[in-house]
């Protein structure tokens, strides 16, 4: 009884020893190794001939292969110079709003020395020259902000691109420059700064600049939109991640606008008559931050009765 494997013995043997089954193998190597330009020499004799037809079947896979090959390289290319190109336009631009800014910042510096000296000699002004005074007073901190927004703008850029390092931290310890940065400040407001420190032996493996960053950003925003409660930062310990919270009794952000919340210079329409606005870029930075820390954030939010933030980012830092 002949075995089953037999025929295909056979069909390796002439492979690997005939001339013929030689040359397909060659060719076939070449296309394994993207040398689509292989010339296939295909002898004279019957058309008919399967050796003949295999090498003309081939050839024409090989045509095939190298116009194909010869596309995605061109593709590649164009690929390759357009984003060369919008780099360009990116650095272009941002070399654009940072010089357009740095400019205007001079005239305004001596409009604002010129303001000055005219409100010292206001107090005999009358009604009509302080009305036109305040105005005039208004468009320049409002040109101000600009300016810098723009500035700000560019910074924020430049730094959320930047790949963070990864270190072992303690989250006590991260909890801690928190506690004191803030707590005079919330105090000086009247606020309750409550800070639910982790366990000491909490670490994460992550880029402890970053969320300082992060943390910081949302404390401001709280410090800045409550004006009578308690803020609260927390932080919960789950199986690969770890959960920060910051929790306020602030004025919250309206349902119809929360969409927009992360938006570069959004500010929701209850914080426009705040004297201290701020320039709209704190939340949309420190999105960038977190997903950065490959994590995310979001929030629970009531108009008049405050927002609570989420950041989860991992315990192990992915780069």
């Amino acid at each position: 009884m002949v075995s089953i494997t037999d025929p295909f013995k056979a069909i390796a043997t002439w492979f690997s020893t005939s001339s013929k089954g030689k040359e397909i193998i060659t060719i076939l190597e070449q296309i394994s190794k993207g040398n689509f330009s292989y010339k296939v020499k295909i002898p004279s004799g019957k058309e008919d001939d399967e050796h003949i037809q295999i090498l003309k079947g081939l050839e024409l896979t090989l045509r095939e292969l190298e116009k194909l090959d010869k596309r995605e390289k061109r593709r590649h290319k164009q690929m390759t110079k357009a984003n060369k190109q919008l780099k360009q336009l990116d650095k272009n631009k941002r070399e654009f709003i940072e010089l357009a800014s740095h400019q205007l910042k001079t005239p305004l510096a001596s409009l604002r020395l010129g303001l000055d000296v005219l409100e010292r000699s206001s107090r005999n002004w009358s009604d009509r020259d302080k009305q036109v005074f305040s105005e005039v007073k208004h468009s320049y901190d409002h040109m101000a902000k600009l300016v810098e927004s723009l500035l700000e703008t560019v910074r924020i850029d430049e730094r959320a691109n930047m790949q963070p390092k990864c270190q072992l931290n303690s989250a006590h310890n991260i909890f801690t420059i928190m506690e004191k940065q803030f707590r005079s400040r919330f105090e000086a407001k009247g606020l309750e700064l409550i800070v639910e420190y982790p366990i000491e032996s909490l670490r994460i493996r992550t880029d402890a600049g970053f969320v300082v960053e992060i943390l910081q950003n949302l404390l401001e925003n709280a410090l800045k939109y409550t004006k009578i409660g308690i803020v609260r930062l927390e932080i919960t310990e789950m199986k690969n991640v770890v959960e920060f919270r910051v929790a306020d009794t602030g004025i919250g952000i309206p349902a119809l606008e929360q969409s927009r919340a992360f938006e570069k210079l959004f500010r929701a329409s209850n914080v426009k008559d705040e004297s201290d606005v701020g320039s709209g870029l704190g939340l949309y930075y420190t999105q960038q931050l977190v997903k950065r820390l490959k994590g995310k954030i979001w929030f629970e939010s009531e108009e008049g009765n405050g927002s609570v933030f989420y950041v989860r980012i991992p315990k192990d830092c992915v780069t």
